[in-house]
């Protein structure tokens, strides 16, 4: 097999340096390796539809588009283009009509001190102590709809924010005491409720705890709540309910956090159409 495709090879080149060949690439209807007649607008494809810019490869008989740099705008692109503009002005108008008029709510006992993208910081001065709290909304979006029952219809499903959120506790100095904290799966239950024991369901659960002085770094050591002791795990659950970090809290950091991302999806929304309806 090898040795029929290269005297198969030979012969083409043969064909292309032999003066009847000459000839023949000189004229505006070259021939092909088989003898019959090629017309170089033959082979169409979405690049030839959109440039005339062209490069023969003579050897292979095989066009190659070239560097796309003729300047004009490509027909396939302006389709899809248009197609992606016209369903961002629709999913903006159908947005803006679901949750119009709807102000950022408030966060009982703190103030926003940081609102930077999708970064939000709310805070509460006690005295001394300074209580920070750290989210961001970003990949924090859930459907909140119960699992559709067999038999029943789906209806239209709210979309809720519930971010991963650090409590920062700082006494005056420069030490801070972190305490990173995450809303549970639904459906998940603590290992530490047993059959014949209270069992007390919380918004949300700890994950992890780090204490530190200054800026926080991947070197500072951080205690996980699977390997922390359950009494102890309790007793940081109090402290943060002392500060107000508790279920009422979490029900309004979640309406917060809704609002504020929705308004950060709309306005994402209206960035790209900008973006797909330049020239």
């Amino acid at each position: 097999m090898a040795g029929v495709i290269g005297k198969s090879l030979l012969s083409v080149a043969k064909r292309i340096v032999s003066p009847s060949s000459a000839q023949i690439l000189k004229s505006k209807f070259p021939m092909s390796p088989s003898g019959g007649m090629v017309t170089l607008n033959a082979p169409r494809n979405l690049w030839h539809l959109s440039c005339s810019s062209w490069d023969v490869t003579t050897i292979s008989s095989r066009l190659v588009p070239a560097s796309h740099t003729c300047g004009c705008r490509c027909q396939l692109h302006t389709e899809v283009d248009g197609a992606i503009s016209k369903f961002l002005d629709k999913e903006i108008k159908l947005e803006e009509t679901s949750k119009s008029n709807q102000k950022l709510p408030t966060v009982k006992g703190f103030e926003l001190s940081k609102s930077d993208g999708s970064d939000v910081e709310l805070v509460k001065q006690s005295g001394n102590e300074k209580v920070t709290v750290k989210f961001n909304v970003n990949a924090s979006v859930d459907s909140d709809h119960p699992p559709a029952v067999e038999g029943q219809s789906e209806e239209a499903t709210d979309m809720v924010s519930r971010p991963s959120f650090t409590v920062e506790l700082n006494k005056g100095d420069n030490q801070i005491l972190a305490v990173h904290c995450y809303f549970p799966e639904d459906g998940m239950v603590d290992d530490a409720s047993q059959e014949g024991t209270e069992s007390i369901e919380d918004l949300f659960e700890i994950q992890e705890v780090a204490l530190y002085s200054g800026e926080w770094s991947d070197s500072v050591y951080s205690l996980q709540a699977e390997t922390m002791d359950g009494n102890l795990y309790d007793l940081i659950m109090d402290m943060l309910d002392e500060r107000g970090i508790n279920d009422e809290f979490v029900n309004d950091l979640i309406e917060f956090s809704t609002v504020y991302e929705h308004g950060k999806y709309i306005g994402f929304l209206k960035n790209m159409k900008s973006f797909v309806d330049k020239n």
